[in-house]
Formats: structure tokens, C-alpha cells, sequence
């Protein structure tokens, strides 16, 4: 709690802002939540970490999870693939 972050961050990582903003989406419990690459700049302990909040938050939530690690998507209920520019 008692980390200068600067303007709009400059002091933190990009894997803490994108953990911020993850975390500042969570919390307002949207009926929707889409995340586009939400783990691509973090290390594979915070994305399990992640994955596993994100498990154990889903709830009755659509969530919409893009992603090109196959870890990321894991626990979805279902996959679609986008490849050579058509959905499989």
C-alpha cells in the first residue's frame, strides 16, 4: 500500500499494470468480462495464479478469454479457435 506508482504507473512493470487492471475488473464483478492476452506479460506463476482466480471467480459470468497459451484457456467451457483468418 505504500508503493509510488507515478503517472499513470510509470514506476510499475507491465506485468504489474496488467495485474492492476485485472484485479480493478474483478472487483467490479461485471456480468461480462473480456480479456484480451490477460496474462501475456506476466510469469507463469502469476498466470497460474491468475487462472486459478479466475476458476474460482467465474461463477455465473460469461467471460470471453483471448489468448494464444492454451493454460490461459483451460478452464473454459468452451474454445474457439480463430486460424488463417476462419473460426474452427
Amino acid at each position: 500500500y505504500q508503493t509510488v506508482v507515478g503517472y499513470r504507473g510509470v514506476n510499475l512493470s507491465a506485468g504489474q499494470r496488467q495485474r492492476i487492471a485485472l484485479a480493478r475488473a474483478l472487483v467490479r464483478d461485471p456480468d461480462i468480462l473480456i480479456l484480451d492476452e490477460a496474462t501475456n506479460a506476466v510469469d507463469g506463476l502469476s498466470e497460474a495464479a491468475i487462472v486459478e482466480t479466475l476458476k474460482s471467480r467465474a461463477g455465473r459470468r460469461t467471460t470471453i478469454v483471448i489468448s494464444h497459451h492454451h493454460s490461459t484457456i483451460s478452464f473454459c467451457d468452451d474454445v474457439v479457435i480463430l486460424s488463417g483468418g476462419r473460426v474452427k
